[in-house]
């Protein structure tokens, strides 16, 4: 098959292939660059030529449950797709006849793939995807569709399988099996609530759009109680995530259950690499390193091997770039924290040939000459590496969540040229995860989970899309305020109890206080009018109270006030939050 390919394409030549597996209507193709780089390259037939500048739209295509584009090569009639390689679970290996999944959480992993799905559709470039379980893996809870094509420019799948997802979830097996069997299919989910039986069932015979799957999964959300305390679900114990071509591998011993045939002669394989656990060790203090060399140079600091901080503080004559990164020693990834020509600080991911900023700094923080920095590298293993760089003189802090680092064996390095100095670096083990979180971000109670913003002396002020949640213990008030010009709603949340219940708290910019069951499109459960103009630039309150059955909320500004109160037939105590933010969140200490 590879010297087939070879005789056609010519970007075989830049990689070293490990792996090969006909997907769908392409191939999926595990592969090391020149520099020994892994990647995952996702390769699909053209049928007609893509339009001028699409390499340049793919590449900057993002949705949070497909995996990220480094690169786009277009020869001849394929269009290949270079991702990083993904770590996770296949949906087959965690979902199956002896585990399907909770009624309700089946329901909500199945909106939001059908809501992928619509936000694939709208791209600039419109993409497809299929819900056939093999091309489905959770990481963390969250689900990652792996194979995707181009509307209008590639060839799609026969049927994209949505229909019957929701009716898999449910039965951990393909309705098709049950049906060969000669087993009535609604009686094979008897278990199931009604609503989402009804759902699932009706699924089947028909081919309703997208917009209206998503719709009626919302219904059926409004209908059905919140699930109780119950035994803990199997994807949310922690487990050993491996590589994306272990996991096919996965699906295939698996594949029976989801009642598709596979060829084991399209599955290939590589041996999962393989860590010992290692005891913590004991902090490294590093000596001074001055940079004497024009050219950039690079000083090894410490192997890492577990979960570690990485620190240190830098001082620079004149503003020239600088890094302080991990290494990744088998797939030729590096992360870190950079400083640019011009002084700005980025978040980057190097692998091969390929630079991409995750994150950088807003202009109005960047590198002085003369002045010192701290710099830190918070690597969690299995966790999106955490970077930040403080000014010393002034105590205000950039602060980052990026991606999760594939490997576990990596090198901390740092790199700088003539003029730079690097002080009081350390490298210390990190033992206890929530302690190292904690301190990352005190003194504010939530958690970043993604994007940037800057911390000084009175509050944490995000930049662009950010997601916060609740860290160790309740959050039950909080302060903050809205940036000068921001015309959005005033506060977004997502609450959770203790026994699974969800609910959308908005405090919307046409001045009103909405509670929503599970999300901002299910059903209204109370409401109330705010009867002033929000105002930006100004401080406001939010208080969460719970006493048994019944939540209140309280919000205020200045001198007003407004509460709203709504009372379950369950009781109810919310155990997490969320901030969901598109821009202009400034979050006051507490």
């Amino acid at each position: 098959m590879i010297r087939e390919r070879e005789r056609q394409v010519r970007y075989y030549e830049r990689f070293q292939v490990e792996d090969v597996l006909t997907f769908f209507t392409g191939q999926l193709i595990q592969a090391r660059s020149p520099d020994g780089a892994r990647v995952l390259l996702q390769e699909i037939r053209l049928v007609r030529p893509l339009p001028a500048g699409a390499q340049e739209m793919l590449k900057r295509m993002r949705n949070s449950h497909m995996l990220s584009i480094l690169d786009v090569i277009v020869e001849k009639d394929v269009v290949v797709l270079v991702h990083p390689i993904f770590s996770g679970e296949p949906l087959p290996l965690m979902v199956n006849k002896d585990h399907p999944m909770e009624p309700v959480e089946a329901l909500r992993l199945f909106r939001k793939l059908v809501r992928t799905l619509i936000d694939l559709a709208q791209f600039p470039i419109p993409m497809w995807t299929t819900l056939d379980p093999r091309n489905i893996c959770l990481y963390e809870d969250e689900p990652f569709v792996l194979f995707c094509g181009l509307k209008k420019y590639t060839p799609k799948p026969m049927d994209d399988q949505k229909q019957n997802l929701l009716y898999y979830l449910l039965a951990g097996e393909h309705p098709r099996n049950v049906k060969y069997r000669g087993q009535d299919l609604a009686k094979r989910i008897k278990h199931v609530p009604v609503p989402i039986r009804e759902l699932a069932i009706d699924l089947l015979d028909r081919k309703p759009s997208p917009e209206e799957m998503l719709r009626r999964a919302d219904e059926a959300l409004d209908k059905v109680p919140s699930p109780t305390v119950g035994k803990r679900s199997r994807r949310q114990e922690k487990r050993r995530l491996s590589p994306l071509i272990a996991t096919l591998l996965v699906i295939l011993m698996v594949g029976g259950a989801v009642g598709y045939l596979v060829k084991s002669n399209d599955w290939l394989t590589t041996e999962e690499d393989k860590v010992a656990d290692q005891k913590p060790g004991e902090k490294i203090t590093l000596d001074p390193i001055q940079f004497t060399e024009k050219k950039p140079e690079t000083h090894s600091l410490a192997e890492i091997n577990q979960s570690a901080r990485i620190r240190g503080i830098i001082k620079q004559e004149q503003v020239r770039p600088f890094s302080l990164q991990l290494d990744s020693k088998s797939l030729s990834y590096t992360y870190g924290i950079q400083v640019d020509s011009q002084g700005r600080f980025q978040f980057f991911q190097k692998g091969g040939e390929s630079e991409h900023t995750i994150k950088q700094t807003d202009p109005s923080f960047h590198m002085e000459k003369g002045q010192t920095y701290q710099v830190e590298l918070l690597y969690i293993a299995g966790e999106p590496l955490r970077v930040s760089l403080r000014d010393t003189e002034t105590g205000e802090k950039w602060m980052a969540v990026g991606t999760v680092p594939q490997d576990t064996q990596l090198q901390a390095e740092v790199k700088g040229e003539q003029g730079t100095q690097f002080d009081s670096g350390e490298v210390t083990p990190v033992t206890e995860e929530g302690q190292a979180r904690r301190t990352w971000m005190a003194p504010q109670p939530w958690r970043l989970v993604f994007g940037e913003g800057t911390m000084n002396q009175e509050s944490l002020s995000l930049n662009g899309n950010a997601l916060l949640r609740s860290g160790s213990g309740k959050v039950s008030f909080f302060t903050f305020r809205r940036k000068e010009g921001y015309d959005g709603d005033p506060i977004r949340m997502e609450l959770e109890g203790a026994g699974g219940s969800r609910y959308s708290l908005i405090w919307s910019q046409d001045g009103r206080l909405r509670l929503h069951r599970n999300s901002p499109a299910g059903k209204l459960l109370a409401e109330k009018v705010v009867h002033w103009p929000f105002q930006t630039g100004v401080d406001a309150e939010v208080s969460l109270l719970t006493d048994r059955n019944k939540l209140a909320v309280h919000v205020s500004q200045d001198s007003e006030k407004v509460s709203l109160s709504y009372t379950h037939d369950e009781p109810i105590d919310i155990q997490k939050a969320s901030i969901k933010s598109e821009s202009g969140l400034e979050l006051i200490h507490p």
